[in-house]
């Protein structure tokens, strides 16, 4: 669990890997597969040996299962590593190998601890020769981790169908012998009270009347639990603990008043939390949530409101009197629920309706006794398109059928020893004068109750052993068929310490879900900072020139997210925050605003830079991935809704070649789809050499150890690696890594660069001046999706500034305020850094009245925005 913990606390995006040990008790290579379990009870679902792997493996949350995985330390435990070829080596590599063959986390490397002899350190296997022949023999295999491109669904599919067929099996015998385990207990406590009365050697009617009493009503019991029933599904328990009126409450009911099952949605996001929908409905005036059950999108099932509470689920009083109301978090009016909700409904309501004593007649969807619902309720796809009706019923139906099976041949086994068990006690205590004879027969019961009780502990550590592949399974298909390995990029958090306007009221929270993302630029120069930006929204005004007010002050800057030339992602706003970015589309929308200007021509007719008129590749490749998870976050499906400010308002934003000339519109959607539709890659940077057999680039990688010191790049000898890394540096000419290699890594999106000299000295050279450069490779990256040269200028300005635009020449408060304050400037000027200066006089020029003023500053250029 600690384990756990802590890779959630570090999340996937700040993870390239995870390490784990494993280890045997001993040298038996028997041991690497042994299933033996830790011996203290508290762990005893943990393997004890090796495949204490499998355990780590499974503990890694979802969000992390595409990362890479590396066994970093194994050996024989306790005991040195004995010098014989006793095959645990290749045991060991064996059962990795198996591990990497089921489709599950990919293991990339098992490594012995360790060769070299160092210290005191016990566990050495240099001169070892039987282990080094041991682990060259395992060689022989070639084994090899695969690419984690996805599982193998087919085949997963099939054992997940396997493993549920033991599961569904298994799970009713289980679930019966958990309720008898109590029966167990009590019977113990009969034996051990048995103690006394041999000793005493007495035995009275009325105790042998309590315990026939105790049989009959085992029986009665036991036949109930053979009779079958639904089990209630897994389900939060938030009766009472949600947001309620503080003067009202729903009256109450009989149960047996309740004749049908009413089937609600909530018409809103599938990811809405019953406190969300509670607080709500309160706000409207009911005394508290107006459902029974409440099922989110994931499946989740939370029994929100006692059956016996009368609540006001529709606008006919009848059928308040006699439901259950069962609420499906989503809106069905175009699409019906996935399979996964469908399930858990189908559960809930087959074990309310086998409770109730209903049959599936009973189920009803709200807008089939309830005209007055303006959503339909459940949904238009509730009796028409999809009829989602019709499937739930068969569902819920055959979870009745199933739970009705024949007496289960476990049940009538442990009912007739206990019946057995039950009267030898009453004869025994008959025969209670027989002290000797009766004292060994109650430590045969003893033996006799701790047998049962076994049973009972193995079938339900089979059962958690099931139910436990089976949610990874389950977990495995979900993410393959999630798609994609989206992550949060990293971003500096610049909420709280922007600027904030100090008397007028915040930004409110937005009222709609986030539908659509909207690209901005910022209309200023690529030199302007994020509080140069923000402070112009908060306190800056612009008029016309008739006066008219054309921007007024701001609460706080408009935009979500800032983006700098050099592709840092600064967040400015929370997601929730409705600010003013896009006008009309504000509360719908998040806005994404990249530093610059991307026009042909300022407003003032003067042509831009050919190289600032679009957004650098460090910008775009940032933003699609901003904007790529933003998508994943908020449930953006398609790519139409990452729209240009200029088409949601009167306005250029984000400048002249959004559609038109470059279309760089067109690249964004590109890059984001790029990114939705490619696999994880982990690793960042990747430095790659040849390697032909036992040949290797030896020379090369001598002279890259400055270049791996400085960039701290992933390493690799197989071009395969590469896959797994958003960009890869080639270090020698194709007659090392092949150009096919090389191609076939461009192909899946990676970013590729190759440093080959004319021969191993200029490599060397080319290494080390990147180095120097402090960038890991030559220029910019490539970026073949922008254009070459310069674009044609349009024949006339653009028609002017809108109120997002910052001026040219806007200066921050703190600047305002420096001038404001500061002395007329003398002709002597004294600069202060961190040299000695001596005082520079200014010769008077003309024009300037014989003073000069200067306006100067220090920025470390690795500062944070916030300090900058």
């Amino acid at each position: 669990r600690y384990f756990e913990d802590i890779l959630k606390l570090i999340g996937a995006g700040n993870c390239d890997g995870i390490t784990i040990h494993s280890y045997t008790h001993g040298d038996d290579p028997a041991l690497v597969t042994s299933d033996a379990k830790v011996g203290d009870g508290r762990f005893a679902t943990r393997f004890w040996n090796f495949r204490a792997y499998q355990d780590f493996m499974r503990a890694i949350p979802e969000s992390m299962r595409r990362l890479p995985v590396y066994l970093t330390e194994s050996n024989q435990g306790d005991n040195a590593w004995a010098d014989r070829n006793s095959g645990w080596v290749r045991e060991a590599y064996k059962e990795i190998d198996r591990w990497n063959d089921s489709g599950a986390q990919q293991i990339r490397a098992l490594i012995l601890y360790r060769y070299p002899r160092v210290g005191n350190d016990r566990w050495w296997i240099e001169g070892k020769n039987g282990v080094i022949a041991d682990f060259r023999q395992s060689l022989a295999a070639r084994y090899q981790w695969q690419e984690q491109v996805g599982p193998d669904v087919a085949a997963l599919q099939a054992r997940y169908d396997g493993i549920k067929t033991q599961y569904d099996a298994l799970l009713p015998a289980v679930q019966q012998i958990d309720r008898l385990a109590g029966q167990a207990d009590q019977l113990a406590r009969t034996v051990t009270g048995l103690d006394g009365q041999a000793a005493q050697a007495a035995a009275t009617r009325s105790q042998i009347e309590t315990l026939d009493a105790e049989v009959s009503r085992l029986e009665v019991e036991i036949n109930q639990l053979g009779a079958g029933g639904v089990p209630q599904p897994a389900m939060d328990d938030l009766r009472g603990q949600l947001p309620a009126a503080d003067t009202t409450q729903y009256p109450t009911r009989a149960l047996s008043s309740v004749r049908r099952v009413v089937v609600h949605h909530t018409a809103t996001r599938s990811d809405i939390t019953p406190q969300q929908v509670a607080q709500f409905q309160v706000t409207q005036g009911l005394a508290g949530i107006k459902y029974h059950f409440f099922i989110n999108g994931d499946g989740t099932i939370s029994w929100v409101q006692p059956v016996e509470s009368l609540v006001a689920q529709t606008n006919v009083e009848a059928v308040n009197a006699d439901g259950v109301a069962v609420c499906l978090a989503g809106n069905f009016t175009t699409a019906p629920p996935d399979d996964v909700q469908m399930e858990a409904a189908a559960q809930t309501i087959a074990w309310l309706l086998d409770g109730l004593g209903l049959t599936t007649d009973a189920i009803i969807g709200r807008s089939e006794v309830d005209a007055s619902d303006p959503s339909g309720s459940p949904g238009r796809q509730w009796l028409s398109g999809a009829a989602y009706k019709e499937p739930l019923v068969a569902r819920v139906q055959a979870i009745i059928d199933a739970a009705t099976p024949d007496q289960d041949p476990q049940v009538e086994e442990l009912l007739r020893r206990i019946r057995e068990l039950e009267q030898r006690i009453a004869d025994l205590q008959a025969e209670a004068s027989q002290v000797p004879a009766l004292t060994a027969e109650v430590q045969a019961l003893r033996a006799e109750v701790a047998r049962l009780e076994a049973q009972v502990q193995d079938l339900t550590a089979q059962n958690t052993q099931l139910r436990r592949e089976n949610d990874r399974l389950t977990e495995l298909l979900q993410n393959n068929q999630g798609g994609g390995g989206v992550t949060q990029p990293l971003m500096v958090d610049l909420v709280d310490s922007l600027p904030k306007h100090p008397t007028l009221p915040p930004y409110q929270n937005r009222t709609a879900r986030v539908a659509r993302v909207v690209v901005h630029h910022t209309d200023t120069p690529p030199n302007f900072t994020v509080r140069q930006i923000a402070d112009y929204h908060v306190n800056g005004e612009r008029r016309d020139a008739n006066g008219n007010l054309v921007k007024a002050q701001w609460p706080g800057i408009g935009y979500h997210y800032v983006l700098l030339p050099d592709g840092t992602i600064n967040q400015t706003q929370r997601p929730e925050t409705r600010s003013y970015h896009a006008g009309n589309a504000n509360n719908d929308s998040i806005g994404v605003s990249l530093i610059g200007r991307f026009m042909r021509r300022n407003w003032n007719g003067t042509p831009i830079p050919t190289d600032q008129q679009l957004p650098t590749p460090q910008q775009m490749d940032s933003t699609a991935r901003l904007i790529a998870w933003l998508m994943k976050e908020h449930g953006i499906t398609a790519i139409t809704k990452i729209v240009g400010h200029k088409e949601v308002s009167d306005t250029a934003c984000p400048g002249d070649q959004w559609l038109d000339g470059a279309n760089w519109k067109q690249l964004l959607h590109g890059k984001i789809e790029a990114i939705r539709q490619a696999p994880a890659r982990p690793i960042q940077l990747m430095l790659m050499f040849w390697q032909h057999g036992d040949q290797w680039a030896e020379a090369d990688w001598r002279s890259a150890q400055a270049y791996i010191a400085h960039f701290r790049p992933a390493t690799t000898f197989t071009p395969g690696d590469g896959f797994a890394a958003h960009h890869v540096v080639i270090v020698g000419g194709d007659a090392g890594v092949s150009g096919q290699d090389e191609a076939r890594l461009r192909t899946a999106g990676v970013d590729v660069h190759r440093l080959a000299g004319a021969n191993e000295a200029e490599t060397k050279a080319m290494l080390d001046a990147l180095v120097a450069a402090d960038t890991p490779w030559p220029g910019a990256p490539h970026t073949p999706d922008l254009p070459a040269g310069p674009t044609p200028l349009p024949a006339e300005p653009p028609a002017g500034p809108d109120e997002w635009t910052v001026p040219d020449d806007y200066q921050t408060e703190v600047v305002r305020t420096i001038r404001e304050v500061q002395p007329p400037p003398p002709q002597r000027v004294m600069v202060d850094s961190f040299a000695p200066s001596r005082p520079v006089t200014l010769p008077n020029q003309p024009g300037n009245g014989g003073a000069a003023t200067f306006g100067f500053a220090t920025v470390d250029a690795n500062a944070t925005e916030d300090a900058r």
